[in-house]
């Protein structure tokens, strides 16, 4: 467990939400690495069959070998009205999103 300033200050950073099946393939094709910092060499339909089944919990990113992180641009015509400093709940920029965080994914591939 994280001690409490810790922990909340990592929750003034960070944005999540349920990413849709569409926007991680995408996400998997343009920014997905294997271990060794090589892109992934696959098809577009292996990619498209493995994130619906990614989302649907089928499959694992381990299964074929991708990091679980991605290197990401700041998101194209900047963050909400309120910037970093405020919850996505008062159109600010870190929190819960839901659905939502597509949008910002697209913007940031």
């Amino acid at each position: 467990m994280l001690p409490f300033c810790l922990s909340s200050y990592l929750l003034s950073v960070v944005t999540y939400g349920e990413i849709d099946a569409k926007t991680m393939a995408k996400l998997l094709l343009k920014r997905g690495r294997i271990s060794n910092k090589k892109k992934i060499e696959a098809k577009e339909q292996d990619i498209v069959s493995f994130s619906e089944a990614f989302i649907k919990g089928e499959k694992k990113m381990k299964d074929i070998g991708v990091k679980n992180l991605f290197n990401l641009h700041p998101p194209i015509k900047g963050f909400e009205r309120k910037g970093k400093k405020a919850p996505f709940s008062l159109k600010g920029a870190f929190g819960y999103r839901g659905d939502k965080i597509n949008e910002l994914l697209e913007r940031m591939i």
